[in-house]
């Protein structure tokens, strides 16, 4: 657990589609462990042969709220300081990412595809425990509960909003802007705080339309 505790978190698993660093990959020792946002049709196809995938969806009423306040933390991103105009842009894909909503019906219409462990934040959030016991056995790796202690300690948000092995922010000044930070709330049901009645009922007609035909339910507060 204490094995490269000192390295940023973006040097210890890097994001695919980033590479600030400059990591050469193919160089980097078994295991390799990667992040990603990449939509399903930007992914080497050579994940379907081999490897493992743990695929974490959140609620897309809070990553609205995140995605737009992150919008507003950065530098180099677009800024929409209206909350309505950035949702109306949200619900087409036209915001960082592209569209939530192929997103995850892409990945789980082709789940089958590959070794994958889907998951929710919310779940996550509400079992921390439990979600890690399952990554470890899902990934073969037999944790005794000391360590699943220190995993669920060093993961919690509290945490790993201290960290600045782990804030981006921290990490890369020229990006972020001073005030505020990379890791903000991390709550359940945030979106409250943005939406306004007719806001959150016009997102759910668009979610129930796009949605209806996946076996996928979220926490949309805890």
């Amino acid at each position: 657990m204490t094995e490269g505790s000192n390295k940023p978190i973006q040097e210890l698993v890097p994001f695919l589609e980033e590479n600030l660093r400059q990591i050469d990959y193919n160089n980097k020792p078994l295991t390799r462990t990667f992040v990603s946002h990449l939509h399903l049709s930007s992914i080497p196809q050579g994940l379907r042969e081999k490897g493992k995938v743990i695929y974490i969806a959140r609620n897309p009423k809070d990553v609205a709220v995140s995605l737009f306040h992150l919008q507003n933390f950065t530098k180099v991103l677009k800024s929409e300081p209206d909350f309505n105009t950035f949702l109306i842009q949200f619900l087409k894909g036209e915001v960082l990412g592209g569209s939530w909503f192929d997103h995850v019906a892409d990945w789980y219409a082709h789940k089958d595809e590959f070794d994958i462990l889907s998951m929710t934040y919310e779940d996550m959030i509400k079992d921390t425990r439990g979600a890690i016991v399952r990554i470890s056995n899902f990934l073969g790796k037999k944790l005794d509960d000391q360590t699943i202690d220190t995993i669920v300690d060093k993961s919690s948000f509290k945490n790993m909003k201290e960290d600045p092995h782990v804030r981006r922010d921290k990490q890369h000044p020229a990006v972020f802007e001073l005030s505020g930070s990379f890791i903000r709330k991390g709550k359940v049901g945030d979106w409250k705080t943005m939406f306004t009645v007719a806001q959150s009922e016009g997102f759910d007609q668009i979610y129930m339309e796009k949605m209806k035909d996946l076996a996928l339910e979220f926490d949309w507060k805890l």
